[in-house]
């Protein structure tokens, strides 16, 4: 097990990927993926970094005429502590959690197998039409 250290570099790493990911041109389409138009996030690693000993995916993501904040965390062996994997995502701006071991209301969250072995959390957001 390795220690999640929020330092000025892991800030500024969360940062960049946000500034990217949140750009409605970079939204992700899961339509396009399977029309073969783009790949899904985590096969661009634009959109992964490494923290500690997890690999993280986000994106939003469009999906019908919703949009959702998008989170997947990672590692090569077991699961993301829940308590981990919430505070990555407070820290890419999911809401609503107020520092225990239970998702807030308003999360999905799914704790993947086999051979992911990860955690995806997703929050919907407004959309500003």
């Amino acid at each position: 097990m390795s220690l999640l250290i929020i330092d000025d570099e892991v800030t500024n790493q969360i940062r960049n990927l946000r500034n990217l990911a949140e750009l409605p041109e970079n939204y992700y389409a899961p339509s396009r993926e399977s029309d073969g138009t783009e790949p899904c996030p985590g096969d661009d690693p634009r959109y992964v970094i490494q923290l500690a000993s997890c690999r993280v995916v986000y994106s939003i993501t469009i999906w019908g005429k919703d949009l959702w904040r998008h989170i997947s965390i990672s590692t090569k062996a077991n699961y993301p502590m829940p308590i981990v994997a919430f505070t990555i995502a407070d820290l890419f701006g999911f809401t609503g959690w107020n520092e225990t071991d239970k998702p807030p209301k308003g999360w999905g969250f799914l704790a993947k197998p086999e051979p992911e072995r990860c955690i995806i959390i997703c929050q919907k957001l407004e959309r500003a039409e």
